[in-house]
């Protein structure tokens, strides 16, 4: 029996918040219209719009099958994104614009679909195992965007130090 490498549980819908690790592909695909091209006799193919979901961080693991209406709701920027023959929205902020990783850790991180620092903050263990110093940028992520939250709220005044100085000694020339 083959065991799969990645958790089936990753593709099925969630909270919002689980769905932004997700990287979502909306696409046409031909697909053979048996009857029709029974009827004619010569292969007729129809146009389907088929989603293709991938994890971040899995370079290899993705789902793919014809799109659904659930799955037209549950991704709906991506859907309209691609109705509209843009980009989707990239939710979060882009690791070519954070200033904490080098450019070829961009280049590497993009290859295995991890694109912003939210994905990165919320790739699993065994996936930041397989990126160098995975867990490491991992960390620096999850620390700069709960830096980010708290810029955003109001801080709490700091405490003054009350360790005591001690008074330097006056010193005075003889002449």
């Amino acid at each position: 029996m083959q065991q799969a490498e990645f958790n089936h549980e990753d593709f099925r819908e969630g909270s919002p918040e689980a769905d932004k690790t997700l990287l979502v592909r909306f696409f046409y695909k031909d697909v053979q219209n048996i009857m029709e091209s029974k009827k004619q006799n010569r292969p007729v193919f129809k146009e389907k719009t088929y989603i293709e979901i991938r994890v971040a961080g899995q370079r290899d693991v993705a789902a793919c099958r014809p799109a659904t209406h659930q799955d037209k709701q549950r991704f709906r920027a991506h859907f309209e994104a691609f109705e509209k023959r843009v980009e989707p929205p990239a939710d979060g902020m882009p690791l070519a614009e954070w200033p904490q990783i080098t450019r070829s850790q961009v280049e590497e991180l993009s290859f295995l679909h991890v694109k912003t620092v939210e994905q990165l903050s919320g790739i699993k263990d065994a996936n930041a195992a397989r990126i160098m110093n995975g867990y490491k940028i991992r960390e620096q992520a999850q620390k700069w965007l709960l830096a980010s939250e708290l810029d955003g709220e109001e801080e709490p005044e700091k405490p003054k130090s009350r360790r005591k100085t001690k008074a330097k000694p006056k010193t005075t020339l003889d002449e």
